[in-house]
């Protein structure tokens, strides 16, 4: 499964959630687009798969444990980095849902939260994916015990299920512990077995998640519906089929543009407090004949099916597999901290499945500069540490002699 996931890392990272339950809903429960889920997902297979296989029969890829080791055993206190940065994550996004950044209540009024601490944590919203590249390169490295690793990355996980029960949010805390798995995996960190487990008992636990979001939801005045189940909740494959009946691409309008989404990715919020919330699902909520209080999507490959049409869905996967294999197969010997934290920002951000397109690429480019200190740190701790362990070789060489 590593093998596979480093040779095709975006075909996998796509084709897990689909494999998994969006494909075998639509067959055990005779959804009548089927046919079409099923080219829709060939479209994006096509994007990424032949874009990698290229890439494959060009350059080989990088995944030895001793390159692994070489390429992140270079950063020098790479764990007291990591611990920083984890522990900044979760104070951060702990006081955002506290001051009601991100919740369900500020999605439905349209308005973005008023609290200076939810301005200011905002900005460090994508340190846990950081933190969770770090984690693996220290794992890779070995500059650390595994079992630190695993501690620090369920600290991560249960901060964002302190956040869900803030915000009366599902999909952050799914989306970052499908990441987890699938990023994990990737780089051999986190077992198969463990994966499969955590699909488990998310399947098994979630009536009762979905039972008390709802609860939150109704204390705070939003309306829950009561036709809709736990299990409808889950049927991702009817969300996506409806993309089926419109002709594509939809001309939505208010549909960020290039100069929005860079406007949006490198401008923090407290130097342009008067912008919209940047909401790409409520435009085509509205569009669809509803209000821009609601946000509705097709999830990220409907959506860009919708907006962009099938040479859309085969670009944008070609795009973001390109990317990708710049990050996992160049250099040498292999992928260090610094890259496999940008490589984090990319695989959580535009190839989430659960996110919003265009506006996932909006926020990894906000992402990126929410990062870049952190990056600096990386590349200022590696030469530090070349430049000791060349003075310790020298005065070695010298002994000898």
């Amino acid at each position: 499964m590593t093998k596979l996931l480093q040779r095709y890392p975006v075909t996998v990272v796509m084709l897990a959630p689909y494999v998994a339950l969006i494909l075998p809903q639509a067959l055990m429960y005779k959804n009548p687009e089927t046919s079409f889920l099923f080219w829709l997902v060939g479209l994006a297979v096509l994007g990424a798969t032949g874009l990698e296989t290229v890439f494959f029969l060009v350059r080989s890829p990088y995944r030895s444990a001793m390159d692994a080791t070489s390429a992140n055993g270079k950063y020098g206190q790479a764990m007291t980095v990591a611990r920083a940065v984890c522990s900044v994550s979760i104070a951060a996004d702990a006081a955002n849902a506290w001051f009601g950044g991100g919740t369900v209540f500020t999605q439905v009024s349209g308005q973005a939260a008023s609290s200076p601490v939810v301005s200011a944590t905002s900005l460090l919203s994508s340190w846990k994916y950081v933190a969770v590249g770090l984690l693996m390169s220290v794992a890779l490295g070995k500059s650390a015990p595994r079992n630190s690793v695993y501690r620090w990355l369920i600290a991560l996980v249960a901060c964002q299920v302190f956040v869900t029960a803030l915000t009366a949010r599902t999909q952050p805390v799914i989306g970052f512990l499908t990441f987890v798995g699938l990023f994990g995996l990737l780089l051999g960190v986190v077992r198969l077995r463990f994966m499969m487990i955590g699909v488990v008992v998310i399947l098994l636990v979630w009536p009762t998640v979905f039972a008390i979001r709802n609860e939150i939801r109704e204390k705070g005045g939003v309306a829950v519906s009561e036709d809709v189940s736990a299990e409808d909740r889950l049927r991702f494959d009817l969300q996506i089929a409806g993309v089926a009946k419109f002709k594509v691409p939809a001309p939505v309008p208010g549909r960020p543009g290039v100069d929005e989404m860079l406007r949006y990715g490198l401008i923090p919020r407290f130097l342009d407090a008067d912008r919209p919330l940047l909401s790409t699902g409520a435009r085509i909520n509205s569009y669809l004949g509803g209000d821009e209080t609601s946000s509705y999507t097709f999830l990220p490959l409907g959506t860009i099916y919708f907006l962009d049409g099938p040479d859309g869905v085969v670009l944008f996967f070609a795009l973001w597999s390109f990317i990708v294999l710049l990050l996992l197969r160049t250099g040498n010997p292999g992928p260090g901290a610094v890259k496999l934290c940008i490589l984090s920002l990319a695989i959580a951000g535009p190839l989430g499945w659960t996110n919003t397109y265009p506006d996932s690429i909006a926020a990894f480019i906000q992402s990126m500069v929410s990062a870049g200190p952190i990056l600096v740190a990386l590349i200022v701790l590696r030469r530090r540490s070349m430049r000791s362990n060349a003075i310790r070789a020298a005065k070695l060489g010298r002994t000898a002699c």
